[in-house]
């Protein structure tokens, strides 16, 4: 969050090179909300979910409908959701 207005290293050529952590995300990692680079708390820095907002983020979901999910989503779900292949259904409220 302290880097909005000059960028980060993530920041650069991820929509012309086509994979950069600019736009790769890991549904491995827990979601959360933007962090300063200074945070102790660095696993899955630039590779995790998240927004500005303090407790969500939204997402948009393959069949084109959005949702906001808490960041306190836990990690076993998320994952599930973010893997289309591995045979799980997610019951979302």
């Amino acid at each position: 969050s302290d880097l909005y207005e000059v960028g980060e290293t993530h920041d650069d050529i991820g929509w012309t090179d086509g994979w950069d952590p600019d736009i790769v995300r890991y549904t491995g990692y827990a979601p959360g909300p933007d962090v300063t680079i200074n945070d102790d708390d660095s696993n899955g820095y630039g590779y995790q979910f998240g927004s500005a907002h303090p407790s969500t983020f939204n997402v948009a979901f393959a069949d084109g409908h959005v949702k906001p999910l808490q960041y306190d989503i836990e990690v076993e779900v998320f994952n599930s959701l973010g893997d289309r292949s591995d045979g799980a259904v997610v019951d979302m409220p």
